[in-house]
């Protein structure tokens, strides 16, 4: 058979003179057409087109700010925040302190919002002013890059209030560069702008597709890539970016993460925005995608998103470059899934309106339960089922007194609806992008990926080991009085602040070295603590039925007479506790229930159509035949030991004890009364220690750099792979 390769001019080769090499034919990117979607949104009150000298300030001449709620949706580099920021009938808040920073006012106190900018967390502050109401009514409130009232789940009780505040000022004017009409299901917007700009660069991107390990893929595609463009990398996970900084070969990074934010490095960046000679690549989580600019002048500059992100997102952290002439690409790393087309279309889309008819109708039908109920019944009844009413979108109104549908609640999930749907569907991935001006190349798929399981493990383990020793170090300064510190750290100061938080909640001081040494080999066990402190000033109907029943399921076993749960008894326990559930908080609603938050461990058979007359007496079983599921309803409310195998009457038998009938097993003092939130945590902990109990012999506080960071995990590695 004749060699293939003789067909081709790479077997030429041989025959070339040393050194010679064969020129290659260019190729050139594929792009594909993609049509954006056609919405509502594209009709504006205002509409403006800047050229690339112009900023907002330039044309506030031509749109309007009515009274009510406005949407100002601008193009990247028009100056929006500075605009607002000094004008004085202007209160605008902003998410990050570098956003405050940068736009503080000449002569005003940082972060302060009665000096006109500040972060989300200062506008309670208004709310508490009282005496400027009456000035703030003819004033206009900014919400700097509002999408975040959206798209961000962890901010919950800061965007609660920020909603509550809309209503003190005459105007509100929500500002991002991606925010829609349609993205929020309660607020009525009276007015929207949209303001584009020129811009003097063009964005492609490209989504890879990746078979094997994602962050691998990146790393093996950005130390092979044939340009060698400043690139920023988005990928919101800090133990991997601390691999990647790794892994990357001859290229400088600048980490910029909650935890390198406030060192020298980034703040000399901060206050360039230039990466200059000395950086090639700017890497970060989500804290760089907004309040960040980078003006190094570029012809062609790189973005790389690592893991699933969301278009809006995409957009964001494109936009960072500032300065570029040429193209930004922007490269796109997701696992491996179906694309265009191979996912069929829902028969029926989720629409807002759907969440919000299932919202009130649970806080209707609680709010004429609770109506039935005593001040104390009332307050266990809001306690125990807080979790299952976050899972429905429903909240306890301290104000009205009364059951609400969370309006915040259920943007954040028709958003991450949303991001669903782009994360199956390439079209609509690809037509949302292509709002924001993206063209599109051919989708890709990658095989190939560097290994990176030996710098993860180096990670992981001295991330263990450096939060093990903080926690021992906070042990060794326990004292009778307070704390005893002779040598500390910020990570260290700041389990001691939680501490005192919970200190003042009601733990017992002897309690402190036990639940730190439990926080030691469980970095979450501060959520069981907080859950005990709650049921013990709040009470918990579920609590009080295992208390009245567990003794009708327990049997003795062993010599010294030790008691436990039979398999068979815990089931029984069990199932009580899920029919008990089901009729008072789900008005035996099976199907309402498994939404509610208790989907994995009820019968998947379990007809899902309503049962108003189920009761907890009822015979038909509720929960799945999973071994684990007794354990895991028992285990939201008490704390069950691991099972044993005793001798009961000369026949083996598996018991499991219960350990304590809380989730801690701590009792508390009746001091408890600052509260039971994790809002009431946060805020006790920005309280002071009193002197009178902190006695400080010698801080010196451990600063690393970024680079001798990096000589650590090389360390690490290396002894590693040594053992």
């Amino acid at each position: 058979m004749a060699n293939a390769s003789y067909g081709h001019i790479a077997g030429l080769r041989k025959n070339l003179p040393a050194g010679y090499k064969l020129p290659m034919p260019a190729i050139l990117p594929q792009y594909i057409s993609v049509k954006p979607i056609i919405t509502e949104q594209t009709q504006y009150d205002y509409e403006i087109m800047l050229n690339g000298d112009q900023y907002l300030s330039d044309v506030a001449d031509k749109f309007k700010v009515l009274n009510g709620m406005n949407l100002l949706i601008c193009d990247c580099g028009v100056g929006k925040s500075w605009y607002w920021s000094k004008r004085t009938d202007v209160i605008m808040v902003a998410p990050l302190l570098s956003i405050v920073k940068q736009n503080t006012r000449e002569g005003a106190e940082f972060n302060n919002i009665h000096d006109g900018v500040s972060t989300y967390h200062q506008i309670e502050k208004t709310l508490n002013d009282t005496d400027n109401h009456v000035k703030y009514k003819s004033m206009t409130l900014v919400i700097d890059e509002a999408h975040g009232l959206y798209l961000d789940s962890y901010r919950d009780s800061v965007k609660q209030i920020v909603h509550k505040c809309f209503s003190l000022f005459k105007s509100v004017v929500l500002m991002s560069g991606t925010i829609r009409r349609e993205y929020f299901c309660k607020l009525d917007v009276v007015n929207t702008v949209r303001v584009r700009k020129v811009q003097p660069f063009e964005k492609v991107l490209t989504r890879i597709q990746c078979e094997g390990d994602v962050v691998g893929t990146a790393i093996k595609r950005i130390n092979e890539r044939q340009r060698k463009n400043k690139i920023v990398i988005l990928l919101n996970d800090k133990d991997d970016i601390k691999v990647i900084r790794y892994k990357l070969t001859d290229i400088r990074t600048l980490e910029y993460t909650a935890d390198t934010k406030d060192t020298a490095e980034v703040q000399t960046f901060l206050n360039s925005s230039i990466l200059g000679e000395q950086y090639d690549c700017l890497i970060g989580t989500n804290s760089i995608v907004e309040g960040l600019n980078i003006n190094d002048v570029l012809q062609n500059c790189e973005v790389h998103v690592i893991g699933d992100c969301t278009p809006e997102r995409i957009e964001q952290v494109t936009n960072r470059w500032r300065k570029c002439t040429g193209t930004i690409r922007t490269y796109h790393y997701t696992p491996s899934v179906l694309v265009s087309g191979d996912l069929p279309e829902q028969d029926t889309e989720i629409t807002a309106q759907d969440y919000v008819d299932v919202g009130t109708d649970s806080a209707k039908a609680m709010n004429r339960y609770i109506q039935l109920l005593g001040d104390k019944q009332r307050k266990k009844y809001i306690n125990t089922y807080r979790n299952e009413n976050r899972m429905e979108n429903v909240y306890w109104n301290d104000e009205t007194k009364q059951f609400e549908v969370s309006f915040i609640k259920i943007d954040y999930q028709m958003a991450n609806n949303r991001f669903e749907c782009s994360k199956a569907n390439f079209n609509r991935y690809a037509q949302e992008l292509t709002e924001y001006g993206f063209k599109f190349t051919v989708p890709q798929r990658a095989v190939r990926y560097a290994e990176v399981a030996e710098e993860r493990a180096a990670v992981a383990q001295d991330k263990k080991e450096q939060y093990r020793a903080t926690i021992d170090l906070v042990i060794s300064q326990v004292h009778d009085r307070g704390w005893l510190v002779v040598h500390d750290t910020p990570e260290a100061q700041v389990q001691r602040e939680f501490v005192e938080g919970f200190i003042r909640r009601g733990l017992k001081r002897t309690d402190v070295v036990e639940y730190l040494a439990r926080l030691k080999a469980n970095k979450e066990y501060w959520r069981y603590l907080n859950e005990d402190m709650r049921n013990a000033r709040n009470g918990n109907s579920v609590l009080d039925l295992i208390i009245r029943e567990l003794p009708n399921h327990l049997v003795t076993y062993g010599k010294h007479k030790k008691q436990g749960l039979t398999v068979q008894g815990k089931r029984k326990l069990a199932e009580k506790i899920a029919h008990f559930v089901l009729v008072e908080r789900f008005n035996g609603d099976v199907l309402q229930m498994r939404l509610g938050g208790w989907g994995s461990v009820i019968e998947n058979g379990t007809p899902e159509n309503s049962n108003t007359f189920n009761n907890s007496s009822s015979g038909v079983p509720l929960l799945n035949n999973k071994d684990q599921t007794p354990d895991a309803v028992l285990n939201r409310y008490i704390t069950i030991d691991k099972s044993v195998k005793p001798r009961i009457a000369g026949v083996q038998m598996r018991i499991t004890p219960v350990k304590y009938l809380s989730l801690t097993g701590f009792e508390f003092e009746s001091k408890n009364d600052v509260g039971t939130e994790l809002a009431d945590v946060i805020k006790a902990k920005k309280q002071p220690v009193p002197k009178i109990e902190t006695v400080v012999l010698n801080i010196e506080p451990a600063v690393i750099t970024q680079s001798q960071q990096q000589s650590k995990l090389k360390n690490s590695i290396l002894n590693r792979r040594m053992f």
